[in-house]
């Protein structure tokens, strides 16, 4: 999880808050309520692409 984030930040300028409670870890996305409708697209096809 902790790659996944640094991933998002460094090759997508993605800013999340890696989180970690016991034995379960998240990311937090907060979207701002400014933010386009293309935004959130260019976050969801920047997290695709980390995952493959």
């Amino acid at each position: 999880m902790k790659e996944l984030e640094r991933d998002l930040r460094e090759k997508h300028q993605v800013h999340m808050k890696y989180r970690k409670v016991e034995h379960v870890e998240g990311l937090r996305v907060s979207p701002h309520i400014y933010m386009l409708e293309s935004d959130l697209d260019g976050f969801v096809t920047a997290l695709r692409s980390a995952l493959k």
